[in-house]
């Protein structure tokens, strides 16, 4: 526990290797004492003495610390009774005083020169601009009272009302209203602050954990006042390598476990409102699922019939972003819809056939043994043609059409409208583009039309590149007739 003014700091702190609080005459003490003096630099020895009076009086110990590194401030940390251990007995004198110097100089005390030790039940107590107190592990206080058990004040204005330093927990507290109650009414204060930083392993500079089961219980709550732009809660990381200002973890593995929830009474309120205010591509509120069927993100509207639950709004970019898949179970309403990735109308059939024997281009018909499913054309000039399936030479289908568990789907996009490449032959003519395009009869291949009366309702469309003779793929533009 270190306690600073003007000119220096000094804390005392004591460990006690007896089983109770009690100075006893064989209890033996270890006092790791800190303290500071701009005077000093690098790699000094000290001499650290108790004395018996304020000046001069009667020297009780000294210790000489050598070799002792101090920092860029002059302040150094030493243990005191390492050597030789420290006696109870030493500190049953009325008053005793403790000072440091140069080792070669020990009259001209350094610090500020001495400052009081007073023994009590629970430890010693170090004097300096405020009173540094330490307890031995055990210690307790006990109070029956209204109000706090314990306060610690500190008025200098960049100074800690506690300074709490542990390998595990820094404060442990329990209360039948608050446990831990920090209050600060400096205009960059803390009621309470938490520092985490430990090298490895999790580290929380606040941890708060409800063991309560009744609803509402929270590990830790914040509450923002009535009026102003005020937070409950605030969650800060500067760190650019994985920081996280505010983290929600829910390790549940069933019922309704949320890691981060968010709650607005406000009508133009927002239960969770994420901002970014540089940077690019950044998000304001980023949600990824790694769980097997999983959802990055879930939201509900469920009051009113112009309520939506996902919206979004952009004057200059889009208001919505979608790379993958997306399916919407219910209808949509646009006043614009863009197409970029396919250049045809498609509908879901199943063709029959082998696997291998189907393959994007190929024309197809009307399966007269099976009702309301496709097969390979192959005849030519053949009035049940229906499309082509799409997909051949890069290009794909720009909306598909099919309904599930009906007669209306099926495993390969056939075009009924748009362009598409279809496997064409040659051999009753070159196909020039503005050709019309029927049937042939080699198997799934379209042909160029030279006798018009029997291509009447076998047309597939208009042929827009050409291919001179043998078999290729040719770019047509559906038009069924």
């Amino acid at each position: 526990m270190k306690l600073r003014n003007a000119a220096f700091i000094a804390s005392l702190f004591v460990t006690v290797t007896a089983a109770v609080p009690v100075l006893a005459a064989d209890t033996s003490q270890t006092i790791v004492y800190s303290n500071c003096d701009p005077s000093l630099s690098g790699t000094v020895d000290l001499r650290v003495r108790f004395f018996d009076a304020a000046a001069a009086g009667n020297l009780l110990y000294e210790e000489t610390e050598a070799g002792l590194n101090v920092d860029a401030s002059g302040c150094f940390i030493v243990s005191i009774g390492n050597a030789t251990a420290l006696s109870a007995a030493l500190f049953a004198n009325p008053s005793v005083w403790i000072a440091f110097a140069l080792d070669a100089t020990p009259d001209t005390e350094l610090g500020g020169g001495r400052q009081p030790i007073t023994g009590n039940g629970y430890a010693f107590r170090a004097k300096v601009a405020e009173n540094a107190q330490t307890l031995p592990a055990g210690a307790v206080i006990v109070a029956d009272q209204l109000g706090p058990g314990l306060t610690v004040q500190n008025p200098n204005a960049g100074g800690n009302g506690l300074h709490v330093t542990a390998g595990n927990d820094g404060i442990d507290g329990t209360g039948g209203y608050i446990g831990v109650l920090g209050h600060s009414t400096g205009v960059l204060g803390r009621g309470v602050a938490g520092v985490a930083d430990g090298a490895t392993g999790v580290n929380y500079g606040v941890y708060g954990q409800a063991l309560s089961t009744t609803s509402g219980a929270a590990g830790i709550y914040g509450l923002g006042a009535n009026s102003g732009n005020t937070f409950g809660v605030i969650g800060e990381s500067p760190s650019g390598s994985g920081g996280r200002g505010v983290w929600g973890k829910a390790t549940a593995t069933s019922g309704d476990a949320i890691g981060v929830y968010g709650e607005s009474s406000s009508p133009s309120g927002d239960g969770v409102y994420g901002i970014v205010l540089s940077g690019t591509q950044n998000a304001g509120v980023h949600a990824v699922s790694n769980a097997f069927n999983g959802n990055g993100l879930i939201a509900e509207a469920n009051t009113g019939s112009s309520a939506y639950a996902i919206w979004g709004k952009s004057s200059t970019g889009y208001a919505g972003y979608f790379d993958g898949k997306v399916q919407v179970n219910g209808g949509m309403a646009a006043h614009f819809v863009q197409i970029t990735g396919g250049s045809d109308l498609s509908e879901k059939f199943e063709v029959r056939g082998e696997k291998s024997e189907i393959e994007p281009g190929m024309v197809v018909a009307i399966d007269p043994v099976n009702p309301g499913k496709l097969a390979v054309s192959a005849r030519a000039y053949d009035r049940r043609v229906v499309g082509i399936l799409s997909g051949a030479g890069g290009v794909a289908p720009g909306m598909l059409m099919g309904q599930a568990g009906t007669l209306a789907d099926g495993a390969h996009p056939v075009a009924l409208s748009g362009r598409v490449y279809v496997w064409a032959d040659a051999s009753n003519g070159p196909i020039e583009a503005g050709d019309l395009l029927t049937t042939s009869s080699l198997p799934g291949h379209a042909m160029k039309v030279k006798n018009y009366g029997k291509a009447q309702g076998a047309i597939l469309g208009k042929a827009m590149t050409a291919l001179d003779k043998g078999r290729g793929l040719v770019l047509v533009l559906v038009t069924l007739q």
